[in-house]
Order: C-alpha cells, then sequence, then structure tokens
C-alpha cells in the first residue's frame, strides 16, 4: 500500500523508468503502429515562457521547440491544446529543495511513520529503512520533469535550455499531462487526502501515467531514429529506478508507468483513443483492473470487503491506526518476497478483493489484519498454499498445524496466522498466536 500522500506526488513527477520500454517502442514502430487513426487531430501552437525554449534540429531535419513538441503531442494524443502551458528549465539542485518542500507538505511524519511500520510487518520493507529518504533518493535522481497539475506549469530538469533527446522525451510525456488536465481535469481524478483505497488510488494514477507513456512512445517511434535512441540510453545510465529491481517501493513507483502503459495500450487496442478518453469518465477501480485489463472491459468490479471492529474486539488499549483497501498488486509484492514472481503472479491473479488494518498499543504492540477474497475457493487455496511457501522461506520457519488452532508460524517479530473459509482468507501478523487466532477467527466469523 502507499499512501494518498505519495499518490499525489507521484503524479506531479514523472521518473525515467521507461527507457528500455522507449527504445523497444522505436526499434518495433511502438504505440504509432498499432492501427489507430491520428490523422486529422486538430493542434494548436503553445507560446512557452520567455527563456524556458531553445530550438534543436530534430532528425529529419525539422526544428524541435517546445511548440512544436506540443503541436507533435497534440495531434498524435488526439486531444486540443486549451490554454498556454507555461514552461520552465530548473536544475537538480533546484528539483531537490521542491521535492522536499512537496514531501514535507504531502507526507507528514506521522503518516510516513504508521506506513512505514505496516510496510515493515508485511515484510515489503526492510527493518532498518527509512521511507521518506528511500522515497526522495529514488526520485531525486531520477526525476527529468514534471507537470504541476495544482499550477498549470510544466519543468523540465536540465542544466541547458537546449533540447536535448532525453528533455524531448519528457517534454512529450509532461506536455501529456497537460492536455489530459485541460482536457479531462486530473486534478479532480486525484484522490482525496484519507480516501482509505489506495489500490483504486494506484489504478487511477496507472491510467494517468498509462496515457501519457502510451503518448511518449508513439512520439517517440516517429520523431526519433536510432541514434537519438541511442544516446538516450546512454544518457539514462545510471538512473535507481530499475523496472528489475526486486524493491517494493521502486515497483510502486514504476506501476503507474509500466502496467499502466501496458492497459493503454489494451484500451488502444479495443478502441483507439476514444476509448483511452472514456476510461477518465468511468476509470479503473483496482489493481486487478489494471493487471488483467479484461477484467476492466467486462465491467468487473472489485468486491467491497469490510473487516469487524478488531480494536473493540481485542480492548487492552488496542487502537486502529491506518486501514485501506489491500489489493492484488501488493499481494503480488508480499508474495514475490519468497516465491519467484511468476509464482506470485499466478497466486495473486484470484484477487476479488481486500482489506488491511494496521492496529497499535500504548506499549507500542503492533497488529497487521488482511481480510481477502477470492474468485474462487481453488484461486484462494493456491493463495494459501503460496503464502505459506513465501513465508516459510523468508522466516526460516514452518507454519504449525495443531488441533484447536488455527495454522501459525511464529518468528522473532511476531507471529503469522492464516486461515481460509470457503473464497476467504484471513491473514493476521500479531504479537502472539492467541492474539493472532483469535483475530482471524474474527475475521473468518469462524
Amino acid at each position: 500500500m502507499r499512501g494518498d500522500s505519495l499518490d499525489r506526488i507521484r503524479i506531479t513527477v514523472a521518473a525515467a523508468v521507461l527507457v528500455v520500454v522507449l527504445l523497444g517502442a522505436v526499434a518495433c514502430g511502438g504505440t504509432a503502429s498499432n492501427g489507430m487513426d491520428t490523422a486529422g487531430a486538430g493542434t494548436v501552437s503553445v507560446p512557452a515562457r520567455a527563456g524556458a525554449e531553445t530550438a534543436t534540429a530534430a532528425p529529419d531535419g525539422r526544428e524541435t521547440s517546445i511548440a512544436t513538441i506540443t503541436d507533435d503531442v497534440s495531434r498524435l494524443r488526439g486531444l486540443p491544446v486549451l490554454q498556454a502551458i507555461d514552461t520552465a528549465y530548473i536544475t537538480r539542485e533546484e528539483l531537490g529543495v521542491e521535492l522536499e518542500d512537496e514531501m514535507a507538505e504531502e507526507y507528514p511524519p506521522g503518516e510516513v511513520a504508521v506506513e512505514e511500520k505496516v510496510l515493515k510487518q508485511l515484510g515489503l520493507l526492510d527493518e532498518d529503512a527509512d521511507l521518506v529518504d528511500l522515497v526522495s533518493g529514488l526520485l531525486g535522481g531520477s526525476i527529468l520533469g514534471y507537470y504541476d497539475n495544482e499550477t498549470g506549469e510544466l519543468k523540465v530538469v536540465s542544466s541547458s535550455e537546449e533540447i536535448s533527446a532525453l528533455n524531448e522525451i519528457t517534454l512529450a510525456h509532461e506536455i501529456t499531462h497537460a492536455l489530459q488536465d485541460q482536457s479531462f481535469s486530473i486534478t479532480g481524478l486525484l484522490p482525496p487526502e484519507g480516501s482509505g483505497n489506495d489500490d483504486r488510488d494506484l489504478a487511477v494514477l496507472a491510467l494517468i501515467e498509462g496515457d501519457a507513456t502510451a503518448t511518449e512512445e508513439s512520439y517517440a517511434a516517429e520523431r526519433m531514429g536510432l541514434a537519438d535512441a541511442f544516446n538516450l540510453l546512454l544518457e539514462s545510465l545510471g538512473a535507481p529506478l530499475d523496472p528489475g529491481s526486486s524493491s517494493y517501493v521502486e515497483h510502486s513507483l514504476t506501476f503507474p508507468y509500466i502496467e499502466g502503459g501496458e492497459f493503454v495500450s489494451v484500451l488502444l487496442k479495443e478502441g483507439g483513443w476514444d476509448a483511452v478518453n472514456e476510461a477518465y469518465a468511468d476509470p479503473p477501480q483496482s489493481t486487478e483492473q489494471i493487471m488483467h485489463p479484461q477484467k476492466y472491459l467486462a465491467g468487473e468490479p472489485p468486491v467491497e470487503v469490510r473487516e469487524p471492529d478488531i480494536a473493540a474486539a481485542l480492548g487492552n488499549g488496542w487502537e486502529s491506526r491506518y486501514g485501506t483497501v489491500m489489493g492484488e498488486f501488493d499481494l503480488k509484492e508480499m508474495l514475490a518476497g519468497g516465491v519467484s514472481p511468476s509464482r506470485a503472479s499466478r497466486a495473486a491473479a484470484g484477487w476479488g478483493g481486500g482489506r488491511l488494518e494496521y492496529l497499535e498499543r500504548p506499549d507500542g504492540e503492533q497488529l497487521t489484519a488482511l481480510a481477502l477474497a477470492w474468485d474462487s475457493v481453488s484461486e484462494a487455496n493456491e493463495f494459501t498454499l503460496t503464502m505459506q511457501s513465501s513465508l516459510e522461506e523468508l522466516t526460516g520457519s514452518a507454519f504449525v498445524f495443531a488441533a484447536g488452532r488455527l495454522p501459525c508460524l511464529t518468528t522473532d517479530s511476531g507471529t503469522w496466522v492464516m486461515a481460509q473459509h470457503g473464497s476467504a482468507v484471513a491473514l493476521v501478523k500479531a504479537p502472539d498466536d492467541s492474539t493472532g487466532d483469535s483475530v482471524a477467527r474474527l475475521i473468518l466469523g469462524l
């Protein structure tokens, strides 16, 4: 799970995580080769902020400027420019200051502390990791530009105002965000503070970023030759965000771009940009719909899962500190900690709905409870067997199956209790097996 504030930070920054994807698009024809009819889309030139644009020669000999990039993006995406887009260049140092201010405003220390504890409870974050430092470090070294949806301003991170190949691709992506905002008000699509559904929030973000990524790929395929693509790769080397990394935080940051891009590609094949435009009026409701676009197209919504009042049932000072929807993406990441990525994906794919609640006691004891609904009993079976293997591999311990007790696995940091009842599963991390057993039974109504 990712806090709502971090979701808002993601939409104001674009990380350079898709160079390999873009190179593939250039080599294979990319999104532009999918049969879409982009001819005849209206274009409007946009004046840039004074001093913020230096034209350069493109591979086809045409002068490249912010105005010409905007014209091309508007034509390729089929969205008009309804108002001028202010554009400016900033240094990486200036970006660092802006990012620090954004993190401080949108991600208060209290929220960070709780989310960090939850991630550590679930094994998604190392015990000695600092979440803010990790996110800031990953973003600060990878951001090439961003569109500020609050001010409508587009900024490019560069020490020079000359438009390099990498700047050009960044501008294509961020100009797409500006056009999205003008046509669909992406600011209004962003989650309110404390929405309680991080999974849906990430899915909406994946639509927005996937759209910009698909447009970016079309732009690169049309405008860039192999030499420029190679230079783009060289310029990006050393960026810390790696789509192949095993880090949960990195995966959550790249998800909107990579899986979101694949989601939008499916919409494009189904109905072109009209299908993408329609998705803004009916955005995806879960990461499951992003990861399995046919479920979105079929109108298969997630199941709403409600947990009982665990704090009231336990008493003894227990207090609920955090609650959100536990989606397929997060479950896949949990499973992948101890089994192969392919096995984790298969086991998470039967997700129907889920809820997470995190509780604390004044003495510092912690409890995390997951209530999960699966599409069928067999898929619930597959999940529990895979989660058992994953947790046993991660902890070096084994689940104990004893008469009168739900299966439990004890570690130095607490006890995991897992139980299944039909297509429902309870997974609890508690201070001891007795507490975990009680909460799991409460969730399943046993």
